[in-house]
């Protein structure tokens, strides 16, 4: 995500970031659904807020995310204003199609064999709030909201 920044036109030494920008990550807590980019796998990722750490120093203090993604497998400690942040507001994430991660293991039930099947989750269809899982040989377009 790219910082937003203003510049003064009367004052062009100072560059501030908006004020929308950070009132939403103040209002981060734990529990917040957001994203993580991740620098080893060169992608961003579905997060929570598990915790917040803060460290005082004299000047000022800093707060540190512990931040879980990758389907609970990866955790990581971030800081509030680090770049590698994201609000998924902002890029459409729905808060239903959050908990979902392409490469996901999923259980599909197939009418045409009346059980359920392992699978996993080849797309996140982020406008319609859907799904594309592949089981066997086959592929469906499940809306996340379905049992």
């Amino acid at each position: 995500q790219m910082f937003k920044k203003t510049l003064n036109r009367f004052n062009n030494n100072k560059l501030r970031s908006t004020t929308k920008f950070i009132k939403t990550r103040q209002n981060w807590k734990i529990g917040d659904f957001i994203q993580v980019y991740s620098h080893s796998k060169h992608q961003w990722f579905n997060a929570e807020i598990k915790d917040i750490k803060i460290r005082n120093n004299e000047k000022s203090y800093i707060e540190d995310f512990k931040i879980v993604y990758d389907n609970n497998d990866c955790c990581k400690f971030v800081n509030r204003w680090s770049p590698d942040l994201r609000d998924c507001v902002k890029y459409n994430i729905t808060s239903s199609l959050i908990k979902f991660q392409s490469g996901q293991s999923v259980s599909v039930w197939s009418n045409s064999q009346k059980q359920w099947i392992n699978g996993h989750i080849k797309v996140l269809i982020e406008k319609i709030n859907c799904v594309l899982v592949k089981y066997g040989k086959s592929e469906k377009i499940i809306h996340v909201n379905s049992k």
